[in-house]
């Protein structure tokens, strides 16, 4: 049975404003708006819940919040789907824009899956730091499978697909993703990789080469050559040369990954 994979975007402006006169007058001015992308037309229907909300940690807390509803209807076509609010708020210097989604099958209160996060945020100085805690559910390297990552463009004009934390210019956007697991209405099967019927990300040694990937730790991965799966223990040598730490078959593999076994039910 095929899956649904539904990825939900989360398209944020920032502005930064600074006064000479005094550091207080260094304000970050971000504006929020919540997507979701489907990448297959859904079995069911859906209704993403979102919240949003500005958080001040130097001037007041909470400035501001929103909650809207995004209804996708059972035989959508694969599309982006957005909100029609944008949240808009002033951080003076230090905060965290929130970020929450909870998918629910028709609407009813059963939830499919959910992630709620914070990016945190600092306007200080002429970019913005932002750094999106992924709540080890990093998924930047293939943006395939459930899980979530930034999708931007620094101040060298560099686009990422990452969970890193970037300077990113006042007038880029950036796009939080974020994919759930709907494996609960979808079925476990994968018949397009009777190998790999949970899905997991394929490890890809280009991506490694080339420096787009983002293994994590804890990670599990499918080794598409002999078939079987590794959990990595070690990040910077999970994303290291594949000819010493490729699992399976680079010569100290060993010391980036496990074998995986999938536990018992």
């Amino acid at each position: 049975m095929k899956k649904n994979i539904i990825i939900t975007l989360g398209v944020v402006g920032l502005g930064c404003v600074f006064s000479a006169n005094t550091l207080a007058g260094i304000n970050g001015n971000p504006r929020q708006k919540l997507c979701v992308k489907l990448l297959e037309s859904p079995s069911e229907n859906l209704v993403i819940e979102t919240f949003q909300s500005v958080y001040d940690t130097n001037n007041g807390g909470t400035e501001e919040t929103l909650s809207e509803d995004i209804p996708i209807q059972a035989g959508s076509p694969a599309a982006e789907y957005c909100g029609h609010d944008i949240i808009e708020g002033k951080i003076n210097g230090d905060g965290k824009m929130k970020a929450e989604f909870n998918v629910l099958l028709n609407g009813e209160g059963n939830t499919i899956d959910e992630f709620k996060s914070e990016s945190f945020f600092n306007g200080h100085g002429q970019n913005n730091e932002w750094d999106l805690d992924e709540k080890g559910q990093c998924n930047g390297s293939s943006q395939q499978n459930p899980g979530v990552y930034m999708d931007a463009t620094d101040k060298n004009g560099h686009s990422f697909k990452d969970c890193g934390s970037h300077e990113i210019p006042d007038e880029n956007l950036v796009k939080i993703v974020f994919t759930p697991n709907l494996s609960s209405i979808s079925g476990p099967d994968n018949p397009e990789s009777p190998d790999n019927p949970n899905g997991y990300e394929e490890y890809d040694p280009e991506a490694v080469i080339n420096e787009t990937s983002d293994y994590h730790d804890g990670q599990i991965v499918f080794q598409p050559k002999n078939t079987l799966t590794y959990q990595c223990k070690w990040e910077e040598w999970c994303n290291d040369d594949p000819s010493f730490y490729e699992p399976g078959y680079g010569l100290q593999w060993q010391e980036a990954w496990n074998e995986y076994t999938e536990p018992e039910d």
